[in-house]
């Protein structure tokens, strides 16, 4: 039994050494800065666990410190689950000057770890009046491009990752748009997201993975990388308001509590990369422009057939570079075979990804006659950058077996001798019928079969099921081909789904969650309709677009429920229940409606 302990105390001890590297801590406190009187949210945030105790914060004389509660996150990128928790503090100073709080250890089981001191700025009327919000928000997004070559051959791959940075909330986040005059792009990588401490602060990291490929030698300037956004910030109290006799502060609050949503134009720096030509000296005769570092395979079936008779040559190109812009195999010679155009699939899927590419070309060849004892000999050609030469790769020379062809020496006719039969005695008797001089009366010998009811059944039911084969299939097909038909089809059931998820979280109390779910189920419904992307669905563009077909109650509702969810999902604290229950009665309205409405 002590074995069995030891063994379990070892095995918990290495699991937290495990844990104590992989658990980061970080403080921020937003906004910087406020006037005195005005709360500000100080976040404690650890990842990599949500085993942790709140960390106890002092607070200097002239600043009020007060817990909100955790906020626990597990998210799911890439394949990979994170779990994190944030602890959330009101910080409000009842004085103008700076105020220094922390630095906070957190205890996870028996590790303690440390977060980085934070500093609050109180400003009075006479000193600025309240925070500077161009110096808060200096920073918060950054956007950048990074080219992992600034040398390279024409047609060569170079790897390009855009990244943006942001410690505030970003929605409506577009792909870039890389400005790459000379240059040949590869569609851009499914983006990567992460997180990342930086200098006490935790940033949300989005990457974007590309590669181009110049066209022409010479200094080429790519870039800059462009892309959209929408920041999402709290509103500030105009300082012509703040500290005015016969306000009533917290109405004052709720005026300004609701986000403000700010469009940007996000672009990078732009690099210049110096393109060398392909050289002369060594090129190969079948070289048709492919560089990179490359493989090929090659397979046929069958292996034995008849003269005239076709075989199917399977040729496949693997390796890293513009696998789209690889060109068939040349044959070495084609006598004795006739030889048809290839069919070519390009495997881009995981090319695009960034691992190598695939590209395979399928080609009937007919040998003409029994002298073909093999294929022909294939090669290609491509430029190795790394190694700044010319390398061929050969396949092929595969032994078939050709048999002749049965017809290829005509029909022939052979005479075969039969020897005379006797005439047999022929006599007559029963076997023999007279031909009748008068046919006789004629009667129906049974019903006829058309005036059969269970025959009139059974082609009505063959009619109509063919009927139906037909219109399920033409709504099938339209399905395939016609997204804009297939997502209006599926908006509404796609919708409901959604209210049943969100009404599922509203019973196990994840308020927010369900306020998440109910802004993500009308944007995606509104796309859908509208066959919009989905990043393209934004408050104000909904609202504008359902405004002018909609009923001014339908729209005033649409309204106030992206302003409810907005409200919960961008501010501190918890919703009440009677206003979560108000918002489930609002969001099944809207959706009926909506779903209700042509083309939304």
């Amino acid at each position: 039994m002590r074995k069995y302990l030891l063994l379990a105390a070892i095995l918990i001890a290495a699991a937290g050494g495990v844990l104590a590297d992989t658990i980061e801590v970080g403080a921020m406190v937003e906004p910087s800065r406020v006037a005195p009187g005005s709360p500000a949210v100080l976040t404690v945030t650890v990842i990599g666990t949500q085993r942790a105790e709140p960390p106890e914060v002092v607070v200097p004389e002239g600043l009020r410190g007060e817990y909100i509660g955790p906020r626990t996150l597990v998210e799911i990128v890439n394949g990979r689950t994170s779990s994190s928790i944030r602890f959330l503090y009101r910080l409000t100073p009842m004085k103008a000057g700076t105020f220094t709080v922390g630095p906070f250890t957190v205890r996870v089981g028996n590790s303690e770890y440390t977060a980085a001191a934070v500093t609050l700025t109180a400003a009075g009327q006479g000193e600025g009046g309240g925070p500077d919000e161009a110096d808060e928000l200096a920073g918060a997004v950054s956007f950048s491009m990074e080219v992992k070559k600034d040398r390279a051959y024409v047609g060569e791959e170079i790897p390009v990752t855009v990244r943006l940075k942001s410690r505030v909330s970003l929605t409506d986040i577009s792909y870039p748009i890389l400005t790459a005059t000379g240059f040949t792009v590869r569609r851009f990588a499914p983006h990567r997201e992460e997180r990342e401490l930086i200098e006490g602060s935790l940033y949300e990291v989005i990457e974007f993975d590309t590669a181009v490929y110049a066209g022409t030698a010479g200094e080429l300037v790519l870039g800059p990388a462009r892309s959209t956004c929408t920041m999402v910030v709290r509103r500030r109290i105009p300082r012509s308001l703040q500290g005015r006799g016969g306000l009533n502060d917290s109405l004052l609050r709720d005026a300004f509590a609701m986000p403000e949503r700010r469009p940007l134009e996000l672009a990078s720096g732009s690099v210049t990369v110096s393109v060398r030509a392909l050289p002369y000296k060594g090129r190969p005769a079948d070289f048709d422009g492919a560089v990179g570092s490359y493989e090929l395979e090659v397979d046929a079936v069958p292996l034995e057939v008849k003269a005239g008779e076709p075989l199917t040559v399977t040729m496949t190109v693997r390796g890293d570079g513009n696998i789209a812009s690889v060109t068939l195999p040349q044959m070495a010679s084609e006598v004795g075979f006739k030889a048809y155009e290839p069919q070519v699939r390009t495997n881009t899927v995981e090319w695009e990804r960034g691992a190598p590419g695939e590209r395979t070309f399928e080609q009937v060849l007919i040998p003409e006659d029994e002298s073909v004892v093999a294929l022909p000999r294939l090669s290609f050609s491509y430029f190795d950058p790394a190694e700044g030469e010319y390398r061929t790769v050969r396949g092929g020379a595969i032994p078939i077996t050709v048999l002749p062809d049965e017809q290829d020496g005509g029909i022939r006719i052979v005479d075969v001798l039969v020897p005379a039969r006797e005439p047999a005695e022929e006599s007559l008797g029963r076997d023999i019928v007279y031909i009748k001089g008068s046919p006789g009366g004629f009667r129906r010998a049974g019903a006829r079969l058309y005036g059969n009811p269970a025959f009139l059944v059974s082609h009505a039911a063959a009619a109509l099921v063919f009927l139906a084969v037909v219109t399920v299939g033409r709504r099938r097909r339209r399905l395939e081909e016609d997204v804009a038909y297939a997502r209006l089809a599926r908006a509404p059931r796609k919708a409901q789904s959604g209210l049943a998820h969100a009404s599922k979280l509203l019973q196990q109390g994840q308020a927010r969650d369900f306020y998440e779910t109910v802004y993500q189920t009308v944007q995606e419904l509104v796309g859908d309709l509208h066959n919009l992307a989905p990043g393209s669905v934004t408050r104000d563009g909904v609202c504008a677009l359902v405004a002018g077909g909609l009923e001014e109650n339908l729209a005033r509702d649409l309204e106030a429920l992206f302003d409810a969810c907005d409200r919960v999902r961008f501010t501190p604290g918890e919703a009440e229940s009677e206003e979560v229950e108000e918002t489930m009665l609002l969001a099944h309205r809207v959706i009926s409606a909506l779903s209700r409405s042509p083309g939304g």
